[in-house]
């Protein structure tokens, strides 16, 4: 990645629901000087993908890289400097039910975060720790993005505070809260 551009990185599957148009379209409308990754996607949308971007105004701050092997990320995330979700509203799974495991890798790695404004992504995260914008809104998107390079003090504060909760969405979190709750639900 070139260290002279602000890096705009998205990881994960490029299907509608997730976002990743808009963040394509977003890409668009950000100033010289920024560039978007995007990490993932199974082969066959990777390539529908590239199809998509080559036909855009300004392709060169596009870069789709494809799907790399997981322990990869880690580098990739760290590499960039805002991360983004970009997860659509018009999806009730998105916009209501997931649990997006990305948000915890991107929480994890102590970088700024660039996120849609959901129900499912303010359950885990607040304005402490990330930068919202509106959902399926590429104008939006864009200003959140340039925000965070441009208030970066703010943004690393973010990403601190984001790292600093992830401990209560590990693995070993997640399965006590399980048994507690069966626990609770037996002796009911």
């Amino acid at each position: 990645m070139p260290l002279n551009e602000k890096i705009a990185l998205y990881t994960g599957h490029l299907y509608a629901w997730k976002g990743a148009n808009t963040l394509l379209e977003a890409s668009q409308l950000l100033p010289a000087g920024y560039a978007v990754y995007f990490v993932g996607g199974t082969e066959k949308d990777t390539a529908k993908f590239k199809v998509k971007s080559e036909k855009l105004k300004n392709k060169d701050n596009v870069k789709i890289i494809e799907h790399r092997p997981h322990d990869e990320i880690p580098f990739w995330l760290r590499a960039a400097d805002i991360l983004v979700l970009p997860n659509t509203a018009i999806e009730d799974i998105s916009k209501y039910y997931t649990s997006p495991m990305k948000l915890f890798e991107y929480m994890a790695s102590g970088r700024p975060i660039v996120a849609s404004d959901l129900p499912s992504v303010r359950q885990v995260v607040d304005d402490s720790m990330a930068w919202f914008f509106a959902p399926d809104d590429a104008e939006s998107l864009s200003a959140a993005i340039q925000r965070a390079i441009s208030e970066w003090k703010e943004s690393l504060n973010k990403a601190l505070s984001a790292r600093s909760a992830i401990g209560k969405y590990s693995w070993g979190q997640r399965a006590k809260t399980v048994i507690d709750f069966l626990d609770r639900a037996i002796k009911s």
